[in-house]
């Protein structure tokens, strides 16, 4: 063996289709069918600049890091006799470990795999992190062993290294840069946010965002909408627009005007004072449509049903931004963001003297939610995967991922009930997960299905039977609300305790070609079920997360019991609330839907005799009042 140059190379080959059947595997990004998938390729040209883009920028990496390590080691170490192989090899070491590390600390991501919200995994905690996949380090230990020693065989036979001549080396380096750049030129939104994914070009993206950002104010020449001024820190995409100073801090639609005084008290509501104790029921990925949906006759949902008939059904009722941390710290807190200190209705009721019992199907830990709300610090009673770990309906140790069963929430609320203080009032969340990708798990009944969908046969071909396996399991959860139900009339505190059902948001179920949430504002997504046990409750204007946590707030608040709602429309949004990618609102009671796409400057609602310019500035101008109130002065 003379040369290491097609070693390399093959290996190169297979490291870059790893990747790509990867991206495949996590975010069908050929076959447009995956979840969370909102930026499909179309057709054939769009996958083919995919794979030039991607491909460029990978060799782009490779070619640059090698000359680098090359003539470092022929610096080191003047003697050593192949150092582009060594360089060769160790940039496919390092880039192998990264994206194997890389899927698998993402792998189990499966709600939240959009940028804005991974930051929250493991908590934002290292340790964390660490600890969720300590069980997958040792698989990574056995082939980064072998790799290694497959390097030193080879290095050891290899008579000698004939890698590109300087001439050669430039001709193959400016074709690959052109080949970059006119990628880059051609390539459509959809094909940039795909390729965002590919670590290669991510790392690209991210240096030249880095290096264009003069004034160091986290916004760039490639941000969406772009840096206003590039060389003012106080302006920029993020920023938090000053009502009446005449400066436009984020470059969005001019000043935002002096902010007028809170809306007036559109609807309300007295609860009666028979409820004493609160409970609080939050289904993962529940569509508003839960309470109508059908199969074969048979409702999908007939206790619920059952509890809206009794009591109330608020008919538009809306998550504001579709994603489940954020939707429930907004739910439980009444803010759009964690900055500053908002108190959670878990910290108030303690405060109030009720006894707090949190029983939770998904981890806690979950974008840091128990720290942000306190239910951990001020609960008396506090049950959730973490604290149950053999009854786990998943494997991963990732905080998005580990689920109770129903049945396990249920079983832990009867046993709360045997010890709760009949004296206090109580608070009770309960968190049902059965709605949560893929809609099912071992421990499920089946009343709909034969057979749940696997994960590789999830795809629109099969849209029958996916919408089948997830109506199953919200009939699944519905069997398991009526249970709960029943723990309450048999422990004699149902008439006293007023129940609050609801979805943190909808679901997708290729609907409109897309299968997941929070990634677009419309109804599927966004409109949830609102059901409360207390009759009477006749709200008609859309009410959001933030206005149901008023409600939840002041029925803990002895002063108060009293529901209300301020205006006419629910802000929405995709994205980070601080720099969305949609804005959105809902102010009617037909669910017509309003929306700003910030990204491609669109403007989509009902027609309207006002210019598109001003539909668009007006959505800009109350996501920015919304901001400016919730930010801490």
């Amino acid at each position: 063996m003379k040369s290491g140059g097609k070693i390399i190379a093959v290996c190169l080959l297979l490291l870059f289709l790893l990747e790509a059947s990867l991206l495949e595997i996590k975010y069908q990004v050929f076959s447009g069918d995956g979840f969370l998938q909102a930026n499909r390729l179309d057709n054939w040209y769009e996958i083919f600049l995919f794979i030039a883009l991607t491909a460029s920028s990978f060799l782009m990496i490779f070619l640059l890091t090698t000359q680098l390590l090359t003539k470092g080691l022929r610096f080191i170490f003047p003697s050593l006799t192949k150092p582009w192989f060594l360089a060769a090899t160790g940039y496919i070491f390092v880039y192998g470990i990264s994206l194997t590390f890389s899927y698998k600390l993402h792998h189990y991501l499966a709600d939240h795999v959009d940028s804005s919200v991974i930051q929250a995994i493991a908590g934002n905690s290292l340790e964390n992190a660490i600890v969720y996949i300590s069980d997958e380090l040792a698989t990574l230990l056995l082939p980064t062993v072998l790799f290694t020693i497959c390097v030193i065989l080879l290095y050891r036979r290899l008579a000698h290294e004939v890698p590109l001549k300087t001439k050669h080396y430039r001709l193959v380096a400016l074709s690959v840069f052109a080949a970059f750049i006119l990628s880059v030129t051609l390539a459509s939104h959809s094909v940039l946010k795909n390729a965002q994914r590919n670590m290669a070009f991510n790392g690209i993206y991210k240096t030249v965002s880095t290096l264009t950002d003069w004034d160091m104010d986290g916004s760039t020449l490639l941000s969406t909408p772009s840096d206003p001024d590039p060389f003012d820190s106080t302006l920029f995409w993020g920023a938090v627009d000053i009502p009446g100073n005449g400066i436009d801090e984020n470059g969005l639609a001019g000043d935002l005007a002096v902010l007028e005084r809170r809306a007036e008290i559109t609807e309300s509501f007295k609860f009666p004072a028979q409820y004493k104790n609160l409970m609080v029921i939050v289904s993962e990925s529940t569509r508003a449509d839960i309470l109508t949906k059908q199969i074969n006759g048979q409702y999908i949902a007939p206790n619920l049903r059952q509890l809206a008939a009794t009591g109330s059904s608020i008919k538009h009722a809306y998550s504001h931004s579709g994603f489940t941390s954020t939707s429930l710290y907004t739910l439980f807190s009444g803010a759009f963001q964690s900055k500053g200190t908002h108190k959670s209705i878990f910290v108030q009721a303690h405060e109030n003297n009720y006894e707090v019992s949190v029983i939770s199907g998904q981890d806690e830990t979950w974008g840091n939610l128990d720290k942000k709300l306190g239910t951990r610090r001020v609960a008396d009673f506090f049950y959730d995967p973490q604290t149950v770990p053999d009854k786990r309906v998943y494997a991963s140790k990732l905080a998005s991922s580990i689920k109770l069963s129903d049945a396990t929430i249920t079983q832990a609320l009867r046993k709360r009930l045997d010890h709760i203080d009949l004296s206090k009032r109580q608070l009770f969340y309960l968190n049902f997960q059965s709605g949560h990708f893929p809609y099912y798990h071992k421990f499920m009944d089946l009343k709909f299905i034969e057979k749940g969908i696997p994960r590789r046969e999830i795809n629109q071909e099969n849209k029958a039977w996916l919408s089948k396996t997830y109506w199953n399991a919200m009939a699944y959860m519905d069997d398991h609300l009526g249970q709960v139900i029943n723990a309450l009339k048999e422990k004699g505190i149902y008439d006293e305790t007023l129940i609050v059902f609801l979805g943190d948001h909808g679901e997708e179920l290729f609907d409109s070609g897309f299968l997941g949430h929070g990634h677009n504002i419309n109804t599927a997504q966004l409109h949830i079920p609102l059901v409360l046990s207390a009759p009477g409750v006749n709200f008609e204007k859309p009410i959001g997360l933030s206005g149901i946590h008023g409600w939840l707030s002041s029925f803990i608040d002895p002063a108060s019991n009293t529901a209300v709602k301020y205006g006419q429309c629910v802000l929405l949004y995709t994205g980070k609330f601080r720099k969305p990618a949609q804005i959105g609102q809902v102010c009617s009671a037909d669910n017509q839907l309003q929306v700003y796409t910030i990204a491609f400057d669109q403007y989509t609602g009902a027609p309207s005799s006002e210019p598109i310019s001003k539909l668009k500035a007006s959505l800009a101008h109350t996501w920015e009042s919304a901001l400016f109130k919730d930010t801490p002065k």
